[in-house]
C-alpha cells in the first residue's frame, strides 16, 4: 500500500514503518493513562479515531 497507493519510494518505506512504530508506541501508552482513568471515555475515543483514520484512508486512497 505504501509503495503502490500512497506513492512512497522503496527507500522510504522502513522509515515510515518506523515512524508508525513509535506512534504506535505512544498510542498504547496514552491509550493505557486514559483507560485508567475512565475505560468508556477510553472506548468512545478510540472507536472515533479509528473510524476517522479508516475514513481518512478511504479519502486518500482512491477506492470506491
Amino acid at each position: 500500500m505504501l509503495t503502490q497507493v500512497a506513492g512512497i519510494s522503496h527507500q522510504f518505506v522502513p522509515g515510515v514503518l518506523t515512524a508508525f512504530g513509535i506512534g504506535a508506541l505512544i498510542g498504547v501508552v496514552v491509550g493505557g493513562r486514559f483507560a485508567d482513568r475512565s475505560v468508556f471515555a477510553n472506548i468512545v475515543g478510540s472507536l472515533t479515531a479509528l473510524t476517522l483514520s479508516l475514513l481518512a484512508l478511504w479519502a486518500v486512497a482512491g477506492i470506491g
